[in-house]
């Protein structure tokens, strides 16, 4: 069999579920943008940190969701 990345998942650092919304994201950036966007409270950048918008890696992990496939034999 092999394996295959269908998409990916936000993950909370601390209890390991996956983020509220549960949304499977396309792609990793698109994980990222739903963290990140003007109307979110995190930001994409260690150095971008401020009062309002905390770096999203102190809490979450983006993870990969993969699908396996049979294989013919």
């Amino acid at each position: 069999m092999s394996e295959k990345i269908i998409g990916y998942v936000v993950v909370d650092k601390k209890t390991k579920k996956i983020d509220w919304d549960g949304e499977l994201h396309p792609l990793r950036v698109d994980a990222l943008e739903s963290m990140t966007g003007p109307y979110q409270a995190y930001c994409k950048n260690l150095e971008d940190e401020t009062d309002d918008r905390t770096y999203w890696g102190r809490f979450y992990d983006i993870c990969p969701v993969y699908a396996t496939e049979p294989t013919n034999v």
